[in-house]
This record gives C-alpha cells, structure tokens and sequence, in this order.
C-alpha cells in the first residue's frame, strides 16, 4: 500500500494504551469518525494515548481542537490519562506551540519510532464529500479558545459565527 493508499487515521489499542497513526491531511473532512473512536477508548479504559504524526503533512484547527477535548477528558479520568503527539515535524509542531497545546500535552518533534505495522485497524474518515459538521467544528475551536486568550482572540470570528448560526437553527 502507498502513502497516497494508506488510510488517514491507523489504529491500534491494548490494554490502556492507544496507538493512532496520521497519515496525510489530518482535517474538519476526516476527523469526526476519529473522535468518536478515542471517546470511545477514553471511555473503555484507554489512558495512554500517542499519536505519530510522522505521516502527517497538515493538520487543521478543527482536528487540534478535537485533540484537545480528548487530552481534556483523559485528565478529568481517575487515575488521570495522558496524551503524546511524536514525529510532529517542524512545522505541526510549530502550530501545536502557538496555540498552547504543547501545556496541555507531551510533544516530540522529532521521528517517532512507533510501529504497529500489521496490526492496525483503519478508520474509514468521512471523506471529502461528506456534509460539514459543524457542531464538531464548533466544539473544536471552542476549546482551543478556551485553552489561552490568544487563541479567544484568534477563533472568536469561528465560535461566535457558529454559535450565532446554532442559534438561528434552534
């Protein structure tokens, strides 16, 4: 299988550890199926959760924000959980700096030496096509605004625009 074949999101879980791979454009587009599996690990005992973004040639503000919630559900588990992001790259991990992520989690920019070649699962994303989800949009930056001022600053536009729209539907 190529790089262009691989699946955004690889998986694999044991025991308290979750192992999940990004392979590409890691985005509003992909990432709703992604969330609800780690919610669901979180839930099901998963307390040791690393990401290898390696792979990862971008990743958008609405997938950092899921990321987020998810570090901030680990920490609220008893014993608390906890959350590493390795082979960032120069770049991602530029982005995970500037927006006060690196306070909230482990961080390595490096290589990751993760391999679970073999034994990972994919997630289907939802695909280029699929309708935006803008509830998950929503909680993705509010709870990159909730994270500093500097990021209330950034994605107030984003949250008070979405809040206003969620407003007119109800």
């Amino acid at each position: 299988m190529t790089k262009k074949e691989q699946p955004v999101y690889q998986v694999y879980a044991e025991a308290d550890f979750v192992f999940t791979k990004v392979n590409g454009r890691a985005s509003y587009l992909n990432c709703a199926p992604l969330k609800e599996f780690l919610h669901g690990q979180v839930a099901g005992g998963g307390r040791r959760l690393a990401f290898d973004f390696e792979s990862c040639s971008s990743m958008d503000s609405t997938f950092l924000g899921t990321i987020v919630g998810v570090a901030l559900e680990l920490r609220k588990t008893d014993p608390p959980g906890s959350m590493a992001l390795l082979g960032l790259g120069e770049r991602n991990f530029d982005v995970v700096r500037n927006l006060g992520i690196h306070r909230l989690v482990s961080v390595e920019a490096g290589e990751s030496a993760m391999s679970f070649e073999g034994v990972a699962k994919a997630i289907e994303a939802n695909g280029d096509r699929a309708p935006v989800d803008e509830e998950l949009i929503f909680e993705a930056h509010k709870r990159l605004s909730e994270l500093n001022e500097k990021n209330a600053r950034l994605f107030q536009d984003v949250v008070g625009f979405l809040e206003q729209h969620q407003d007119e539907e109800d």
